[in-house]
C-alpha cells in the first residue's frame, strides 16, 4: 500500500490597497505601496531557507541562527515567454553550534535547500551561497 504524503494547508488573503491576511484568525499586515508581491516571494525564500536549516539542525541535536537574503530578476522566460523569475540567488549567513564539521555542514546545506518549499516552488531554481560559522561553505 502507498503512504501517502503529509498535506499541509494555507491560505492567504489580499486587498486591493496591500492588506494581506492569512489562515482567517491572524492579525493582518498592511505592506505599503512600494512592497510587491514580488518581494514577497523572495523574502519567503529567505525565510523557508532559514527555517529548514533549523528544522534540519534541530533533528541532528544543533542550534542554527542567522539571516538569509535572497534576491530574483523578473523577465520572460525563453521557452513559454511567461513573466517570472529567471533568476534567484540566495545568500546565507549562519552560526551552527555546536560545530558539526564540514560533512556536517554540507548534509545541513542539502537538506536546507532540499527542505527550502518555496524555493523548491520555483522553476527558476534557486541558487544558493552559503557562509557557515564564518566561513565560505558554498
Amino acid at each position: 500500500m502507498a503512504v501517502r504524503a503529509k498535506e499541509l494547508h494555507f491560505a492567504g488573503q489580499a486587498t486591493y490597497d496591500g492588506l494581506i491576511t492569512w489562515d482567517g484568525d491572524v492579525a493582518p499586515v498592511q505592506t505599503g505601496p512600494g512592497l510587491t508581491p514580488e518581494h514577497l516571494i523572495m523574502g519567503a525564500v529567505a525565510r523557508c531557507t532559514l527555517a529548514s536549516l533549523r528544522h534540519a539542525a534541530g533533528r541532528a541535536g544543533l542550534e542554527a541562527d542567522g539571516t538569509a537574503e535572497a534576491r530574483g530578476v523578473v523577465s520572460a522566460r525563453p521557452d513559454d515567454g511567461v513573466f517570472a523569475f529567471v533568476e534567484v540567488d540566495v545568500d546565507v549567513d549562519v552560526t551552527i553550534d555546536p560545530d558539526p564539521g564540514p560533512d556536517g555542514v554540507r548534509q545541513l546545506i542539502t537538506r536546507a535547500e532540499r527542505g527550502c518549499f518555496a524555493g523548491q516552488s520555483l522553476r527558476a531554481k534557486p541558487r544558493y551561497r552559503w557562509r557557515v560559522n564564518g566561513a565560505d561553505a558554498s
